[in-house]
């Protein structure tokens, strides 16, 4: 039997006490911080707000539309040096549901939770009550976070609400 899960959880958890007995909080999925540290950088990320992304593969998100920079960096230069612009690898605009549930999986990451919103709870009820009898959810009023176990698998909670829909 394949014990490594068990062994890595073991070493997490150690991790996570040890930190939050050092006066470290555990603000989302993979970051522990002593309060008023917690990086602004990540936490834009996952409340889904605007970066800009400079150089190869870098990747921004502004106006709602996610452009990643190709990655080789002769044409990369080539296009900045000609007409000031750069080659997108990847362009793209979430709309309606999916970017409901891009909005949810990053929101998730934060365990304080995120508001849920109407449209959230109109695409995604029924995946909340499943999430949340299965004890990987847990909501109070408009908010829902991540169970304390549920950090251990949340990609399996994330899966439920970008596609494809489980």
């Amino acid at each position: 039997m394949d014990n490594r899960p068990d062994f890595i959880r073991t070493l997490l958890e150690t991790a996570s006490s040890e930190l939050q007995g050092a006066g470290y909080a555990h603000y989302e999925i993979s970051n522990y911080a002593k309060p008023g540290f917690e990086c602004r950088h990540n936490l834009n990320y996952w409340d889904n707000g605007e970066y800009l992304g400079l150089g190869c593969s870098a990747a921004s998100h502004i106006g709602g539309v996610r452009k990643i920079n190709g990655p080789m960096l002769d044409l990369y230069c080539k296009f900045i040096e000609e007409d000031n612009s750069s080659t997108f690898s990847c362009v793209e605009k979430l709309e309606g549901k999916e970017k409901l549930g891009e909005t949810l999986m990053l929101g998730l990451r934060k365990l304080g939770g995120m508001s849920v919103t109407r449209e959230m709870q109109a695409a995604f009820g029924r995946d909340f009550d499943e999430l949340e009898s299965q004890g990987l959810l847990l909501r109070e009023k408009d908010v829902i976070r991540l169970a304390a176990g549920a950090v251990y698998v949340s990609n399996a909670v994330f899966r439920r609400f970008v596609p494809p829909f489980d």
